[in-house]
């Protein structure tokens, strides 16, 4: 069942017409609007468990910075190091 606020038009396997601001969110934050195909449920799964391991990667320990730029430095140093994997 697709979320009613994101997805106005269900098409043939992953082809969705999504909401406007939903896409407008994507175009800002730089993701592809990737549907789940319906009855598939363990494409879900797989989504999540990638969010579960860069939060590991990237944010345990809980570090601390003393603002914006020096956290921002540590991450793009963190992903350039994951990149390489």
């Amino acid at each position: 069942m697709a979320i009613k606020t994101v997805v106005d038009i269900i098409m043939t396997g992953k082809e969705r017409q999504f909401n406007w601001c939903f896409m407008a969110l994507g175009v800002h934050y730089l993701f592809d609007l990737v549907a789940c195909t319906p009855t598939s449920g363990w494409e879900e799964g797989q989504f999540e468990n990638q969010f579960g391991n860069i939060r590991e990667w990237l944010f345990i320990p809980c570090l601390k910075f003393n603002d914006q730029h020096e956290f921002n430095h540590w991450l793009e140093l963190r992903y350039q190091k994951l990149a390489k994997r």
